[in-house]
């Protein structure tokens, strides 16, 4: 899956009654890039809503806009977007389509955008965030857009987003344990037969073990593929030996790779 940093360009405005989710004009909003914090631009006042748990910070109604095309190359992909953290209660639409909501302020979300995206032209991604509700927080929380973003693309046939799971089960100065899990995703109109492989390297890029399951998973749904590594004689990991592995994993149908990601993984 390809990550690419979407954080550069946004239009913004604190306006609690502008209808910026469709057609709008947005040229005198003030540019900003991301990550975004309005209420730390804001004076504090002794009378605001969050008090003195939330530093007397203002709140308030904000909206984000980004406009944005993709390469031809990303009309037979699928297209989403990472928010790593918007506070709080934000709303979501592409191209005037509601993609959802997410309420909470502190954690990562992703949404699709391939239904509603216009390959041909220009696409309008629009947030609305709503930090005015009180009380919600025991100490300054911020407001707005205040993590990065992301834009990801990937074929139809790819890892999972939040899709590898890794743990070590038995670790001995002889061997350690990995086993690792894959959810596959199939967003084609067929099954597919494929075959996931796994890599261990170890923290000088030797690797180390390798392993590989074969799974077919149905047109439009996800399957979990799993398999144990044994790597030898492990390097622990500890605060003062941060030794790391890195497990690569990969899809393939026959010869072709579909899709290949990778994690770490210390052994404890």
């Amino acid at each position: 899956m390809k990550r690419e940093l979407f954080d550069l360009d946004w239009r913004f405005a604190l306006d609690t009654n502008a209808q910026a989710s469709r057609e709008f004009d947005d040229t005198q909003w003030r540019r900003v890039d991301l990550p975004h914090d309005w209420s730390i631009e804001l004076p504090r006042r002794a009378d605001a809503p969050s008090g003195a748990q939330g530093g007397f910070a203002q709140d308030g109604v904000g909206w984000y806009r980004k406009r944005f095309t993709l390469p031809a190359e990303s009309r037979d992909q699928r297209v989403y977007v990472e928010f790593e953290g918007v506070y709080h209660d934000a709303e979501i639409w592409l191209n005037g389509r509601a993609l959802g909501v997410h309420p909470y302020g502190y954690s990562t979300f992703l949404l699709d955008l391939t239904p509603y995206l216009d390959f041909d032209g220009e696409n309008v991604l629009a947030v609305r965030v709503d930090s005015s509700t009180y009380p919600h927080t025991r100490w300054y929380s911020g407001s707005g857009i205040y993590r990065h973003v992301w834009l990801l693309t990937a074929g139809p046939v790819h890892v999972a987003h939040w899709g590898l799971s890794v743990t070590t089960p038995e670790v001995t100065d002889t061997a350690a344990t990995i086993a690792a899990q894959t959810t596959v995703t199939n967003h084609a109109d067929v099954d597919r037969a494929l075959t996931v492989r796994w890599s261990v390297v170890d923290p000088d890029g030797k690797p180390v073990a390798d392993a590989a399951a074969t799974v077919t998973v149905p047109a439009g749904a996800s399957v979990d593929a799993r398999q144990n590594l044994s790597v030898p004689h492990p390097r622990r990991w500890s605060p003062d030996t941060p030794h790391l592995y890195r497990l690569e994993t990969a899809i393939y149908d026959g010869a072709e790779c579909l899709d290949r990601e990778a994690t770490t993984v210390g052994n404890r």
